[in-house]
């Protein structure tokens, strides 16, 4: 009988430290689901920066051809002001 009791009193020891352990991974598991969502949003917010840099540059471009087109006219008034 005194075998049973040992048993028992290990038995709920490493039952306990079980479920300690259990509760600590559970806390690094929440962690890294935080940090999961956490990174999905900042890839989100580096596509839409993408997106918009790249808008930009079409605008950039836009603007250059204008810029030429423009210039190309002065150029024209400036041949016929002569």
């Amino acid at each position: 009988m005194e075998g049973f009791g040992l048993g028992l009193f290990l038995g709920f020891i490493g039952n306990g430290v079980g479920v300690t352990f259990n509760g600590i991974g559970f806390v690094f598991t929440s962690i890294g689901i935080f940090f999961c969502v956490v990174n999905d949003f900042f890839s989100s917010v580096n596509s839409l920066f993408c997106g918009l840099n790249d808008f930009f540059f079409s605008l950039n471009s836009l603007f250059c051809v204008v810029n030429d087109f423009f210039s190309s006219v002065n150029s024209l008034f400036c041949g016929l002001n002569d």
